[in-house]
């Protein structure tokens, strides 16, 4: 389901960390609980469309209304604004946005490998690399694309990132066919590219907006390899 960006929340809505990347203390030093009576089965729309909130689980979570006030998991809130969130158990901070775990650029073999794939979907690495234009490329994947089947790389993000940028090209030696390559997050369509055979590797820019998935597809080949190298992940 596409979320678009939350602008305005309805009155009462209180995010006690909705302040883009400003950390915010959660809690003292010694954290206490105490029961308490809630209003259960609120529904949640940000721009019209329902929130379902959930947790880095994926598991639905609810939402309720406590003394006039309605309050959303921190995760669902930063799904719908399109920002990160991240929790530091040391100094009991909770992160919208940048902070300082979330910073800088990763290495897909080092950071986010994918956890499922196709049988023609291969990992490269430093040691395991390929040409594309005459050049060596590594830490990314190889796939062979063939009969007009579609293959697959399925990523868990986490909503950790913003974006992925990599070089993206054919194989050398790898078959003579166009190749459509799609970036899905979150089952939304995000980016799309035609790799051709005779062409040289291009390095693009997939926006990633802190979603919890990532797939990418080759479609409609019917002999040729292609080549994402590079893989970094901001």
């Amino acid at each position: 389901m596409k979320l678009h960006r939350a602008r305005d929340f309805a009155a009462g809505v209180l995010v006690a960390t909705l302040a883009m990347g400003v950390a915010v203390p959660a809690g003292a030093a010694a954290l206490t609980g105490k029961k308490i009576d809630v209003l259960q089965g609120i529904e949640i729309f940000v721009d019209g469309v329902r929130l379902d909130p959930k947790d880095a689980n994926g598991k639905s979570v609810e939402t309720f209304v406590y003394n006039g006030t309605t309050y959303i998991p921190l995760r669902a809130v930063s799904q719908a604004l399109g920002k990160a969130v991240n929790y530091d158990g040391n100094t009991k901070r909770a992160y919208i946005g940048s902070s300082p775990m979330t910073t800088g650029s990763y290495r897909m073999e080092d950071v986010c490998k994918p956890y499922q794939k196709s049988g023609y979907v291969q990992m490269l690495t430093a040691s395991q690399t390929v040409k594309m234009g005459g050049n060596e490329y590594g830490n990314g994947l190889s796939v062979y694309a063939y009969g007009g089947s579609d293959q697959y790389a399925l990523f868990n993000l986490n909503g950790a990132y913003n974006s992925l940028t990599l070089d993206l090209g054919h194989i050398d030696g790898g078959g003579s066919s166009n190749t459509e390559v799609v970036f899905y997050v979150d089952d939304v369509r995000v980016a799309s590219y035609t790799v051709e055979p005779e062409a040289l590797p291009r390095k693009i820019t997939v926006p990633l907006n802190h979603g919890l998935q990532m797939k990418i597809e080759t479609k409609g080949a019917w002999l040729t390899t292609v080549g994402l190298g590079n893989m970094m992940f901001q």
